[in-house]
Formats: structure tokens, C-alpha cells, sequence
């Protein structure tokens, strides 16, 4: 076997890094069965889970303060984006890290009811987020973005109470400025959201 040296040359250009975006979820479940569905029973996973800390199954897990897990490796594919698009890429898992955040948002068959996110558990989506950012210079903020957002019509996390704009203040993610929120009014009132028609046959 040779000797293999990793550190007298290194490449500085001709390659990029493998992640690219981050992707923010809810749960749509409690801390315990989020537990069982992301790190347990396998079908879906996800490189961090952020818990509410005033949720009861959380507490009754013994936990007094929040902590943030690492389910999966940052190095290693979660199965957390399912079928996605998002700037130019499809299926996404293999170019992303995902952070699942507890959160009781629910369907109840006539509509969704979205929960607002605990003020500890915003910080703590704050500090991975940058902590994240800084070690992948190559997640461009528009690059920052929800499952809703590769996934738009199968999927609704992480809500409309996500704090989008209170992460962007922080450095983290895109937010819309008022010129680009006229511009896409205009559009909507104009033309209305594109609708296909399914034909019939009579």
C-alpha cells in the first residue's frame, strides 16, 4: 500500500462542493414520534432535528433545555426533499442538508393549520443555519429554502409562520423587497395563477 500525502498539494479551482442548498421542514408530529419516523423507522431522514423544548413529549424525554440533533451525518444523503426541483437540480438529497423543526402544524382534511414556531427553537434554527452557511460558502441565499419551495403542491413546510424574514435580518436565506412585491401583484391581478383544465368528454 502507498503512503497517500493529502496535504503538500491541493487543488484552490476545477470543483465545488457537493452541497449546495438547505432545505428547512417541519415535522407535522411531536418530538417523540418525529424520533421514530426520522431516526427509527427509516423511510425518511433528515441531517438535523431542532424540537420545541415546551413539548410535552420532549420534556417527558428527560430533556430540560433544547438541544439540536444530528440524525445524519453531514457528509452522508438524508432522504428528506423526496421528489424536488430547485434551480436547475432535481432530487435535491443528494445536494442538500435538511433541518426538520418540531412543530404541530396539522391537516385536518379542510386546510392546514399552521402553529407558530417557539422563540428558543427560532434561535437555535438561527445559529445552525449560519453555522452551516459559513462551513458551505456555495448555499447562495436564494438557495436557502423550504420544502414547500422544491416540492411546491406536494408539500407545505414549513409554513407561512416560519420566520423568513427575521432569519434573512440575520444573514440567512432571501427576502423580497417591496419593488419585487409590486411586480408580482401586478402579474397576479393581471393574469391570476396559471390553471390547466382537464378536457372532458361528453
Amino acid at each position: 500500500m502507498y503512503q497517500i500525502d493529502y496535504n503538500s498539494y491541493r487543488a484552490i479551482k476545477g470543483f465545488n462542493r457537493r452541497v449546495r442548498f438547505l432545505v428547512m421542514h417541519y415535522t407535522a408530529a411531536d418530538f417523540k414520534r418525529s424520533i421514530e419516523d426520522l431516526a427509527v423507522n427509516g423511510k425518511v431522514s433528515v441531517h438535523y432535528l431542532i424540537p420545541d423544548p415546551t413539548e410535552k413529549t420532549y420534556i417527558d424525554a428527560g430533556f430540560k433545555e433544547l438541544q439540536i440533533f444530528n440524525l445524519v451525518d453531514e457528509s452522508e444523503r438524508a432522504w428528506h426533499a423526496g421528489v424536488s426541483y430547485w434551480a436547475g437540480r432535481v432530487n435535491i438529497n443528494d445536494s442538500s442538508i435538511g433541518i426538520e423543526n418540531v412543530n404541530l402544524a396539522a391537516d385536518h382534511g379542510d386546510g392546514i393549520i399552521f402553529l407558530p414556531y417557539h422563540e428558543a427553537q427560532v434561535k437555535a434554527i438561527k445559529s445552525l443555519a449560519l453555522n452551516i452557511l459559513q462551513r458551505y460558502p456555495d448555499i447562495s441565499p436564494t438557495n436557502v429554502v423550504g420544502h414547500s419551495d422544491v416540492a411546491p403542491g406536494r408539500k407545505s413546510d414549513p409554513g407561512p409562520l416560519f420566520p423568513w424574514q427575521e432569519l434573512y435580518k440575520e444573514g440567512i436565506g432571501a427576502w423580497y423587497d417591496d419593488a419585487t412585491k409590486k411586480e408580482y401583484e401586478k402579474i397576479f391581478f393581471e393574469h391570476g395563477l396559471p390553471l390547466k383544465r382537464k378536457s372532458s368528454k361528453n
